[in-house]
């Protein structure tokens, strides 16, 4: 299953695709994307996606650690094997963070889902304004 937000974003603003097997919780981050006009498109699985190389549209993939077939860091596993310069951010509300201490390079951030819908999009969207700032 994938819904996509109705926000036509301003040329520049970061696009950003979450996966995430909870369709309760896809559908209240794309309602809160589009309060907000931010650009989020929903997958409940990387197999919904299709192709792995669709990530190339995305400046930040947001993926839940704890699926029912493949975790989080499995997925953001295969990033360096396609894309160098995403930015990809592990969400959760069950992930223990002492669990996460060590996270692989290829990721770059943990967010707990209980910091609410709004603070996931906007912690986001920072961590990825604050990557490509030390990039240049």
């Amino acid at each position: 299953m994938s819904q996509e937000s109705q926000v036509n974003h301003p040329e520049g603003s970061p696009k950003i695709i979450l996966v995430d097997d909870d369709p309760m919780f896809g559908a209240m981050m794309l309602k809160q994307a589009e309060k907000t006009g931010i650009s989020l498109d929903y997958y409940d699985s990387l197999s919904s996606l299709g192709f792995i190389s669709q990530l190339a549209e995305y400046d930040i993939i947001m993926v839940d650690y704890q699926m029912d077939h493949i975790n989080g860091i499995e997925i953001a596993a295969y990033m360096p094997s396609f894309f160098d310069d995403k930015t990809v951010i592990l969400v959760s509300a069950t992930a223990i963070e002492e669990q996460l201490e060590a996270l692989p390079e290829y990721i770059t951030a943990f967010i707990h889902k209980d910091h609410g819908h709004q603070a996931l999009l906007e912690e986001s969207l920072k961590v990825f304004a604050d990557v490509h700032r030390k990039a240049s």
